[in-house]
C-alpha cells in the first residue's frame, strides 16, 4: 500500500504533537513538585500556628496564645503581625534574625516590660505598634535602633510620664500615639529628637499645665492633639515653636480662661484650633480674648 506525502507529514506531526505534550506533562509534574516541596519548605521555617504568605515576607502570628516571642520567624519578614496574643516581655536583641523587619505589630497584648535593646536590630523598621499593652515606663535603651522608624504606636497603655530619655533615637518619627495613657507630666526635651514629627496624638491622658519649652523642637508638627486632658493651664510661649502646625485640638480639658498672646504666638500660615467642651468663664476679658482671636486670619478658631 502505498503512503502519500500528505499521510507522512500527517504522521509527523502526530508524533511532534505527543512529543510536546509529554514534555509538558512532565513540566507539569516537575513543577508540582517543587511548588509542593515549596510549600513543605516554607512550613518547616515558619512557626507552628503561624501563616508564612508572600514568599515568606509575611509572617502572621496573630492570636495564636503564644506567651512569648517565636523562635521560627523566617529571615526574609517584612511584616510580623503578633497582635492578640499573652506576650508580657521584649528581651534584648530579640528580633536579631529578622532585620528585614518594617512592620511589626504586638498590639493587643501583655507586653510590660521591653529591655533595653529589645528592638536594636530593626534597623530597616517603619512601624511598631505597641498599643494596648502594659507598658508603664520608656527607659533609655527602648528606643535603641529605631533610627528610622516613622510611626510609633503606644496607645492605651500605663505610661505616667515623659522625659529626655523616653524617645531618644527616633530621629525619623512622623507619627506618635499616645492616646488614653496616664501621662500626667511632660519634661522638657522629652520629643527633642523628634525634628521631623508630623502628628502628635495626646488626648485622653492626665495633663493639667503645658509648660513652654516641652514642645520646643517640633518644628514639623502639623497636628498636635490634647483633646480630653484636665489642662487648666497654658504658658504664653508653648505653641510658639510649632511653626508648622495646622491642627491644634484643645477640647475637652479644664480651660476657664486663656491668654490672647498664647495663640498669637503661633506663628503658622494657617491653624484651626479646637476649644469646644471648656468651661469657659465668660466674661468681659475672655470675650475680647476671642473677639481678637477671631480676628487674626491665618487662625480658625472652631466652636467654642
Amino acid at each position: 500500500m502505498l503512503t502519500t506525502v500528505s499521510e507522512v507529514k500527517t504522521d509527523g506531526n502526530t508524533g511532534a504533537a505527543a512529543e510536546s505534550c509529554g514534555a509538558m506533562k512532565e513540566f507539569l509534574f516537575l513543577l508540582l513538585v517543587m511548588t509542593e516541596a515549596s510549600i513543605r519548605s516554607n512550613i518547616s521555617r515558619c512557626e507552628r500556628d503561624c501563616d508564612c504568605r508572600g514568599d515568606l515576607k509575611f509572617t502572621i502570628c496573630s492570636r495564636a496564645l503564644f506567651t512569648q516571642l517565636p523562635s521560627r520567624v523566617p529571615a526574609t519578614t517584612e511584616l510580623l503581625d503578633l497582635s492578640d496574643n499573652n506576650i508580657s516581655i521584649i528581651p534584648e536583641r530579640s528580633f536579631s534574625k529578622n532585620r528585614k523587619l518594617r512592620i511589626l505589630l504586638l498590639q493587643n497584648n501583655n507586653i510590660s516590660v521591653i529591655e533595653d535593646g529589645g528592638f536594636s536590630q530593626l534597623e530597616f523598621l517603619q512601624k511598631l505598634d505597641l498599643s494596648w499593652n502594659r507598658i508603664s515606663t520608656l527607659t533609655k535603651g527602648f528606643s535603641i535602633g529605631l533610627t528610622f522608624l516613622r510611626e510609633l504606636q503606644l496607645a492605651h497603655n500605663c505610661l505616667t510620664s515623659l522625659d529626655s530619655q523616653s524617645f531618644l533615637h527616633l530621629d525619623s518619627l512622623q507619627r506618635l500615639n499616645l492616646t488614653s495613657n496616664s501621662i500626667h507630666t511632660i519634661q522638657v526635651r522629652s520629643f527633642s529628637s523628634m525634628s521631623t514629627l508630623r502628628q502628635l496624638h495626646l488626648e485622653n491622658n492626665q495633663l493639667i499645665s503645658l509648660k513652654s519649652g516641652i514642645f520646643s523642637m517640633l518644628r514639623s508638627l502639623e497636628v498636635l492633639n490634647l483633646a480630653k486632658n484636665k489642662v487648666n493651664e497654658t504658658e504664653m510661649g508653648v505653641f510658639k515653636p510649632l511653626t508648622s502646625m495646622t491642627l491644634l485640638n484643645l477640647a475637652n480639658n479644664h480651660l476657664y480662661t486663656i491668654y490672647f498672646k498664647t495663640f498669637l504666638n503661633i506663628h503658622t500660615y494657617s491653624t484651626h484650633i479646637l476649644l469646644e467642651g471648656n468651661p469657659w468663664n465668660c466674661d468681659c476679658d475672655l470675650q475680647r480674648v476671642f473677639r481678637k482671636l477671631r480676628s487674626i486670619h491665618r487662625l480658625f478658631p472652631g466652636r467654642l
